[in-house]
């Protein structure tokens, strides 16, 4: 579930009633010689804040996000975040980061690191939530784009070199504005797990809980005994979820290792294999939903990894449903360096 919260304003009607309570929070801030007047607290989470806040020069709004470290491994767990969310900007399809600063606070041991960031939101879980609350679905044109752009985003990271996984992507996760963009990489990693005996599987189970959703968790990162890879491969998992929850307006598992182990989503049980298939007469999706659920089921929520599609060929496939979206170009062979084991030697 990462390690920050989200910089989504899930509630842009109700920012007022995160009131900044005197000395907890401050009313302005320094990020490497750019001064910035804190003006609402829209979200917290742990040891972690984030703020709407406002340029003193530009008059710009950003969102700045406050972590109070509480040890070393946790301040070089952060600085790595914000290396990996630098590296990957800019892209139109990810929240800009515009600047980082680990601040020393007077009588404290351990600084506090701030992170500037450009100021985006609602998420898409606040608009499907707004849309089944009025009992209407979410419209096909809003699904594609999210879709679009969130599959330029992945294909973005896992072409990096090495690949990055981001490892929560949700709903919550992707933001709305002129493009939908992807957000907080507290849980990206450029190495992946595959487990070879017990004390590794005890480390993996404690490390994958902390960095994923369990409602979007793949199978592979649930049974670890399993010995399948856990990589770049999750994340196509996750993005399957958050478009069957879009389509569907329901989670595809409960909340529970052994139903999201089933591999099956509860729409599509004891109704035969490829029920989703496009002109199935045992199809009872809406006309204009079946496309995109059978691109979620034929290529996204596939249990077994090795058999799963990369964001790749994911891309390819939804060019076939949105004739306007660009391919990106996968990497070419030798000129990506592979992910390490989380356990090399």
């Amino acid at each position: 579930m990462g390690s920050v919260v989200s910089v989504a304003v899930d509630a842009c009607e109700s920012l007022t009633a995160f009131v900044l309570p005197s000395g907890q929070h401050p009313s302005q801030v320094t990020i490497k010689q750019a001064s910035y007047r804190i003006d609402v607290l829209i979200g917290e989470g742990g040891y972690s804040f984030v703020y709407k806040a406002t340029d003193r020069v530009g008059r710009s709004t950003v969102a700045l996000k406050r972590f109070a470290i509480q040890d070393a491994d946790e301040q070089t767990r952060l600085l790595e975040e914000v290396s990996i969310h630098r590296g990957l900007c800019p892209h139109e399809n990810i929240v800009a980061l515009i600047e980082h600063d680990v601040i020393s606070l007077k009588g404290k041991p351990l600084p506090e690191i701030w992170i500037a960031m450009e100021f985006a939101g609602p998420s898409m879980q606040t608009l499907v939530n707004a849309r089944l609350a009025a009992g209407k679905g979410v419209e096909r044109a809003i699904i594609l784009q999210f879709l679009g752009d969130t599959i330029a985003a992945l294909c973005h990271m896992h072409a990096q070199s090495p690949p990055i996984s981001h490892w929560d992507v949700k709903l919550d996760n992707i933001l709305q504005g002129d493009a939908y963009k992807l957000c907080d990489f507290g849980s990206a990693s450029k190495t992946f797990y595959l487990c070879q005996n017990s004390q590794e599987v005890s480390i993996a189970e404690g490390e994958l809980s902390q960095r994923m959703t369990l409602l979007y968790r793949a199978p592979e990162t649930l049974d670890l005994w399993r010995k399948q890879r856990v990589d770049t491969k999750a994340d196509i998992w996750s993005l399957g979820v958050a478009v069957y929850t879009s389509v569907m307006q329901a989670m595809p598992f409960e909340e529970n290792p052994l139903d999201i182990l089933n591999g099956v989503p509860k729409a599509f049980r004891d109704k035969g294999p490829a029920s989703w298939a496009v002109g199935n007469p045992g199809n009872s999706l809406p006309a204009d939903a079946q496309d995109i659920m059978a691109l979620v089921m034929d290529h996204m929520l596939v249990a077994d990894p090795s058999k799963r599609s990369d964001i790749f060929t994911v891309a390819e496939a939804f060019r076939q449903i949105s004739q306007l979206f660009q391919v990106p170009a996968r990497p070419r062979p030798g000129f990506v360096s592979a992910q390490k084991s989380r356990f090399a030697q």
